[in-house]
């Protein structure tokens, strides 16, 4: 059993009424997808001046022109970031500190689309620093409004595979360089999101189906097999977000990546938070499994080895999310004795009114959301 006194994401983010970087399309090509589980009403497309919004853009923090030129890739260098996710280093590097009219430069040299998306009027300075890019076909207008959480919000940007980057006009250089990153994860780790989510869907199924009748033995292989692909498909999504703001803010604080007006944390804990209420609700699962009384030893013991894994994938979602906390956060070793008050106080938002977060992983978020009510009720 999980460790649960103090959950670092235990409260939800608002719905997250403000989008932030991307949304990857889970197609293999750049198409709408034919089902979207958003609703896409909303403002994200309209670029309404009458309704201006509260969120801080960014964008006059730096001009169009600031920066360095944009370096050239002389040999590959695959990293890993978070989560073991690898990334051509060097198709990074050229972009950390140039311009934003070099990164645009640069990055279309590669044969990569970027398109733009109308500005949103706010209340804080803004400017349309993607001016020169074309607006977005309609088809790809219409993947980004699919990515706004929940139906309502903004979205700053998205990636669309294989090759298409769109951005909000009035955002700044930092949602450039997020989207640039999920081109790079994805040009070393192709990934099939519709695939993906059909694997998610019949796997819940074949686990909620076999609660009632099956042998333990059973019980506990579709619940193996839910985390398996549960996990192989948030990857790409909820966690890839995760790594991706990680590394950024890394970099950023170690002086690497300059000209962006960095983001807040909002959207990395929102993103570790839909991750860990399933990951809570697939130990529910396996403690009540661990009381079989027919269960095998093997079994068993495949069991305590998810157990293990869990444990590991939310300290791996804990460190990651502690290390960008702003005040510095308290160990992880004192936060039993902490109470809720301070985890309110963890989340507060801060001068952008609303948390950052990112169209990306909006279908990925709401299977989370899904999932977890899913297994709640399975459990209760």
């Amino acid at each position: 059993m999980l460790l649960r006194s103090y959950h670092l994401f235990s409260v939800c983010l608002l719905s997250l009424l403000v989008s932030g970087c991307v949304r990857q399309n889970p197609n293999s090509a750049d198409q709408t997808s034919n089902q979207s589980p958003i609703d896409a009403q909303s403002t994200a497309g309209s670029g309404s001046a009458a309704d201006p919004v509260q969120f801080d853009f960014g964008s006059c923090q730096n001009q169009a022109g600031d920066g360095e030129a944009a370096g050239e890739v002389i040999a590959p260098s695959i990293q890993k970031a978070a989560f073991d996710k690898p990334f051509d280093f060097a198709k990074f590097k050229p972009l950390a500190k140039a311009s934003l009219n070099e990164s645009l430069r640069w990055i279309q040299a590669q044969g990569i689309s970027l398109w733009k998306m109308p500005s949103i009027a706010s209340l804080h300075c803004s400017q349309p620093l993607f001016a020169a890019l074309n607006l977005a076909p309609a088809p790809l207008a219409a993947e980004f409004s699919a990515g706004v959480p929940l139906g309502a919000g903004i979205v700053l940007g998205l990636f669309v595979p294989p090759s298409s980057l769109l951005i909000r006009e009035n955002t700044n250089r930092w949602t450039l360089v997020h989207e640039w990153m999920h081109q790079l994860f994805y040009q070393e780790s192709p990934f099939d999101g519709d695939q993906g989510y059909r694997e998610v869907q019949v796997a819940l199924e074949k686990l909620t189906s076999s609660a009632a009748n099956s042998s333990a033995g059973e019980r506990i292989q579709n619940l193996l097999n839910f985390k398996k692909k549960y996990w192989a498909y948030i990857l790409h999504f909820s966690l890839e977000e995760v790594a991706i703001e990680d590394f950024l803010k890394n970099q950023f604080a170690s002086g690497q990546l300059g000209f962006v007006t960095l983001d807040d944390d909002g959207y990395l804990r929102q993103s570790a938070h839909s991750v860990e209420q399933v990951l809570y609700q697939i130990d529910d699962q396996a403690v009540a499994l661990l009381d079989s009384k027919t269960a095998t030893d093997a079994e068993l013991a495949d069991l305590n080895a998810l157990e293990d894994e869990l444990n590991d994938n939310l300290l791996t979602l804990r460190s990651l999310v502690e290390a960008h906390l702003a005040p510095p956060p308290v160990p992880l070793s004192n936060r039993a004795s902490l109470n809720l008050e301070f985890s309110l106080a963890d989340i507060v938002i801060r001068s952008s009114e609303l948390p950052t977060a990112c169209g990306h992983s909006a279908r990925a978020d709401q299977l989370s959301k899904q999932v977890t009510l899913v297994l709640r009720n399975l459990a209760g």
